[in-house]
């Protein structure tokens, strides 16, 4: 989703044109960027291709996991990304007990690995410090996303293990402590997903994970720099994820979910479903940021903001995933992952270039 351009005039021309679908009070939002060089599985998106290896060069580049193999590509594309108008940027951070695999990054011991640690302080530093044409900052928001794999996976855990959290709680912990102390004279805001889609799950031991790590957490840091867990939506999720947060004492001042749609039916009813367990839970007010959608799509943004309007929902920002709607599957059924790595993008309150917000560029 890391464009090479400023967005294309098709799509400034639909965004305008649609000024009844503009939430006035929408943050502009960016990527989830998460690959920054697809290789073979750009064309060929195969299991055979899904891999990682730094000695193959048509290997799956990761923004973390890779950076050091190619600098100026990640640098070139945030760049990009600056120039299209995106605002904010989300880090996914796979983990679990690598072996030297790569694509994710290794846990082992509760503590990111000396290229790891590096990785993600460049990374993290570039965003913090790119400026745009004019001098002023690119990005004034990272959202950074542990996603545990793997055997360190809690919804895979047949019982509890007590030795696998505490190293996936020191390894959030610590992996916090680097990325906000590299951000520490920057003015960028840094909101942490403590389990990427593992709110509202309940399979293997994930609710009880949840509640610790929610509890030990925010007894250490507080609730200002976290949205707790973000939903991959289905119905019950949100319900789950509040009970869990219920039990600790306190919820965080923002939800985050994942909205897609795979089967068909439109985002728009998986929202007006979201709102009803809002209702029920007494969160109608509290912010909504979603995480993660289609890359660049205009009917995925139409509905979102059509709903949210119509309902009053507050929905802070849109994030969009390095997927199109059209390449979510591959041809095997499984879903795809990454499809692009352009910089586009339209999920604009209004697009930057409308200075008046009149709805014509200027």
């Amino acid at each position: 989703m890391v464009r090479l351009m400023r967005t294309g005039l098709i799509a400034i021309s639909l965004l305008l044109l649609a000024p009844s679908a503009r939430a006035a009070n929408l943050e502009t939002g960016g990527t989830n960027y998460a690959a920054y060089d697809l290789g073979r599985y750009a064309t060929d998106p195969t299991a055979a291709n899904w891999t990682f290896k730094d000695s193959d060069q048509g290997s799956i580049r990761m923004v973390l996991a890779a950076y050091d193999l190619h600098p100026d590509v990640v640098q070139n594309q945030l760049q990009a990304i600056c120039r299209a108008g995106q605002k904010k940027i989300g880090l996914p951070v796979w983990f679990y007990h690598t072996g030297g695999a790569g694509g994710s990054i290794d846990s082992t011991g509760g503590v990111m690995q000396a290229r790891d640690q590096n990785n993600t302080k460049n990374v993290v530093s570039l965003i913090a410090n790119l400026k745009n044409d004019q001098g002023a900052s690119c990005f004034n928001e990272i959202q950074f996303r542990f996603v545990p794999l793997s055997q360190v996976n809690p919804t895979t855990w047949s019982s509890w293990n007590e030795s696998l959290y505490n190293e996936n709680k020191s390894f959030i912990f610590t992996a916090r402590d680097l990325v906000l102390s590299t951000v520490a004279a920057s003015s960028l805001k840094v909101y942490f997903d403590l389990g990427t889609e593992q709110g509202g799950v309940d399979t293997g031991q994930n609710s009880p994970y949840l509640e610790r790590l929610w509890q030990d957490y925010t007894t250490r840091f507080g609730t200002a720099d976290t949205y707790g867990y973000s939903i991959a939506w289905d119905p019950g999720r949100f319900k789950k994820l509040m009970a869990v947060y219920d039990r600790v004492g306190k919820r965080p001042t923002q939800h985050a979910v994942d909205l897609y749609d795979p089967n068909n039916q439109g985002i728009k009813p998986q929202l007006e479903a979201l709102y009803t367990e809002m209702q029920q839970t007494g969160e109608t007010g509290t912010p909504i940021l979603i995480q993660e959608t289609y890359f660049n799509d205009q009917k995925a943004f139409s509905e979102i903001t059509e709903t949210a309007l119509k309902l009053t929902m507050n929905i802070r920002t849109i994030m969009q995933w390095q997927v199109t709607r059209s390449d979510f599957f591959r041809a095997d059924g499984e879903f795809r992952h990454f499809s692009t790595v352009k910089p586009d993008y339209l999920y604009f309150a209004s697009h930057p270039s409308d200075l008046n917000a009149d709805g014509k560029v200027d």
